[in-house]
């Protein structure tokens, strides 16, 4: 045997159902919405951060049609993720148990499970926070009514919304806000709890909190590579075309386009973002001391094969796309999920994967794709795996020694 044996590690369990199609019919369009789906154990803490700066469909939250990057959420430690059969109710009023919404056909909901609950929006300059509805309710197993007082205020405290003397008896109500804010102002939704007839600690649930940003995130800007000026991937050099000479930005995302233009062996010397590249011309290679750093679901295209060799970073999802080959000699670090949906995905020399989310290969009907390890790294995907889904599609995942 080898000393330096490439090193895969993949846990095959069932991925999770996309249901964009059913978020388009059923909830806000441009939204974020928050299930408390897969998330974890019951009865456990809500994350602090659930639902922040979303860019991409995540556990227990999905973006339909659109993201909220520039809107940052804290949940009150008291907040907990409960699963149980007595939240069917609450669960079906808006979705009817989608899986990033429940628990293995379990409904799942944020528990309150005390009588004061807060959620902080803290939004960005320049943007607005935009509250749609949410869904709210007591579960059946208990007798007794409640009375809540639901309010949004500003920072300076002004109540902006509120449904005062909300009654529960065994019930669920949804809650429209349809509330747009100020610019660069920061929002507090509190549940108060004002009276009860018996002790409700435990017996009320909040799901499907739907909100926007208002504007939207820039379209991203498709960049030509010319290398006219040297062969640098940087922000100072005028190597790209967008109706003419530009430097690539780091402000706003951006899209990399390689055709046959320009010298082909690139040099990146500075960390770089960007949302997609597509290589349309052999002969590509990225090296140098920068990494780059993917925003957004991104699209990795090779129309024809190309190679990266600086680190690759994200946080929201990657897919590949075209029937080339993309070889890492970097190492690639990108959480949300992966879809090789064309070609090979290709690790040599010492590239290492880790930090990642779930993997796809071959999800698109008549699809070929591969995954091959050929590093003395390791290529590590702890989410879920699932091959060649897709009507007619094909996948294979190849391990050999470095």
């Amino acid at each position: 045997m080898p000393s330096n044996p490439s090193k895969l590690y993949i846990k095959f369990k069932p991925l999770l159902p996309v249901l964009g199609f059913l978020l388009a019919t059923v909830l806000p369009g441009g939204a974020t919405i928050i299930g408390f789906g897969q998330l974890g154990g019951s009865n456990t803490t809500v994350p602090a951060a659930l639902g922040s700066n979303a860019v991409t469909d995540v556990n227990g939250c999905v973006v339909s049609n659109g993201i909220t990057p520039n809107i940052a959420l804290v949940w009150d430690g008291n907040w907990d993720i409960h699963t149980s059969a007595q939240f069917t109710t609450l669960e079906d009023t808006t979705m009817g148990g989608a899986a990033w919404d429940n628990e293995g056909g379990i409904p799942r909901a944020g528990q309150l499970d005390t009588g004061n609950h807060t959620i902080d929006f803290n939004t960005d300059d320049g943007f607005a926070l935009v509250l749609n509805s949410f869904d709210f309710g007591q579960t059946p197993e208990t007798d007794g009514t409640t009375v809540w007082d639901i309010t949004l205020t500003d920072s300076a405290l002004n109540v902006v919304w509120s449904s005062m003397g909300l009654s529960l008896t065994n019930n669920v109500v949804t809650l429209s806000p349809n509330f747009t804010g100020e610019p660069g102002e920061d929002y507090k939704l509190t549940f108060s709890r004002v009276s009860e007839t018996y002790n409700s600690n435990g017996r009320h649930g909040l799901d499907n909190l739907s909100f926007n940003q208002t504007p939207l995130p820039p379209p991203p800007v498709s960049l030509n590579w010319t290398g006219a000026v040297n062969a640098q991937w940087n922000t100072n050099s005028l190597n790209w075309l967008a109706g003419g000479p530009v430097a690539w930005s780091g402000i706003n995302v951006q899209e990399a386009n390689f055709a046959a233009a320009g010298p082909k062996a690139i040099v990146m010397p500075e960390p770089i973002t960007a949302r997609s590249l597509s290589f349309n011309a052999p002969g590509y290679s990225v090296q140098g001391e920068g990494t780059l750093t993917l925003v957004e679901t991104s699209v990795l295209d090779t129309a024809e094969s190309a190679t990266i060799g600086v680190p690759v970073t994200g946080l929201a999802g990657w897919k590949k796309t075209g029937a080339g080959t993309l070889t890492l000699t970097g190492d690639l670090s990108i959480s949300g999920p992966g879809i090789v949906n064309g070609g090979t995905v290709l690790f040599t020399g010492t590239a290492s994967s880790f930090g990642n989310g779930t993997l796809r290969l071959a999800d698109g009907a008549a699809s070929r794709a591969s995954l091959r390890m050929a590093s003395t790294g390791t290529v590590d995907f702890p989410g879920s795996v699932r091959l060649a889904s897709g009507d007619g599609s094909a996948a294979s995942i190849q391990q050999s020694d470095g």
